[in-house]
């Protein structure tokens, strides 16, 4: 939680989580001075190209940095994404792998700022 804390203090835009093993409650985020209005999530179920899910996270010029956990199967071409984020000057934090077929039941159909955001459309 502590990137993410520090993620929000750089500015206006979204924070984005892609496919978190597990989504934090409201209260947290506020507990930790983080306006769930600015967290989008993007659900594992929904994306079908993960590389162009994150290139366009982090390309978009709507985010103030991105997170993401990704299963085992899934390979990125990470130099290439490290260089549109060093372009784009949006932090992007990966974490710890989860095996691909609990990706879909881990994230319970969720939404934030009323809104259900997928950037792979």
């Amino acid at each position: 939680m502590t990137a993410l804390t520090d993620a929000s203090q750089l500015g206006n835009g979204w924070l984005v989580l892609i496919a978190p093993p597990t989504i934090p409650a409201v209260a947290l985020f506020q507990q930790q001075g983080i306006d769930p209005k600015r967290v989008l999530i993007v659900h594992s179920r929904k994306i079908k190209n993960w590389q162009q899910t994150l290139e366009r996270s982090v390309s978009s010029g709507h985010c103030a940095a991105v997170f993401t956990w990704l299963p085992d199967q899934i390979a990125l071409d990470k130099a290439k994404l490290q260089q549109i984020s060093h372009q784009a000057g949006v932090p992007t934090y990966f974490f710890g792998t989860v095996p691909m077929g609990e990706v879909a039941t881990l994230t319970p159909h969720l939404s934030y700022g009323e809104q259900d955001i997928y950037l792979n459309h």
